[in-house]
């Protein structure tokens, strides 16, 4: 994983995932911004849920496993927060753009 301008790369043998950083939250939920819901950038599988609604998590931690073009991604919080609700189980199919957690707002 890597910064290139505002785009955060994840590479791999034979591929490449950018993603732009502000879909991410990044800078969020320390400076007591919100952060963005967690999406789906591709269709998978639900393989995994690590968290439930109310955890309070760190930025780095891992959230959900999802098997996408073969290979299995953990998923990670953009940011320290709590999670307001997870929208997927184990097991679900999802279409690219799917929401997989909402933050809750930190008062």
């Amino acid at each position: 994983v890597y910064a290139r301008g505002n785009k955060r790369v994840l590479s791999w043998p034979g591929g490449s995932l950018e993603l732009d950083a502000a879909d991410l939250g990044e800078g969020a939920g320390a400076a007591g911004g919100s952060i963005k819901p967690l999406k789906l950038t591709m269709p998978g599988k639900v393989l995994d849920v690590k968290v439930k609604e109310g955890d309070l998590v760190e930025a780095g931690q891992g959230l959900i496993i999802v098997e996408a073009m073969k290979m299995e991604n953990l998923l990670l919080s953009p940011g320290k927060a709590r999670i307001g609700k997870v929208h997927v189980k184990t097991g679900d199919r999802l279409e690219s753009g799917s929401v997989l957690i909402t933050f809750a707002a930190e008062e």
